[in-house]
């Protein structure tokens, strides 16, 4: 049932500019998040193959390194940006 109604809400919302800003900021925070557990789940193999065999390190690739500092910084600016925003809407209600 909760396929059915994300699939509905792929296209995002109409009208509301401020919802459909909203909108957009959590379906790239969603992706972003996404793609860091998926990094996450590499680190975790890694570390798995580093038990085991104790010799080698666990490590990244440089582009899975680049991928996760890409998403760290875009996750990181997006809370922020909208912490900025909800202590300045706060202050004018």
């Amino acid at each position: 049932m909760a396929r059915n109604w994300i699939k509905q809400k792929i296209e995002g919302p109409q009208g509301d500019e401020k919802f459909s800003d909203q909108y957009s900021k959590l379906i790239l925070f969603a992706e972003n998040l996404k793609e860091m557990i998926e990094l996450v789940k590499c680190v975790v193999q890694n570390s798995k193959k580093h038990r085991k065999n104790p010799h080698m390190l666990p490590s990244l690739t440089d582009d899975e390194i680049f991928k996760l500092s890409k998403s760290l910084k875009q996750l990181s600016s997006t809370m922020k940006q909208d912490g900025a925003k909800n202590s300045i809407d706060k202050a004018h209600e």
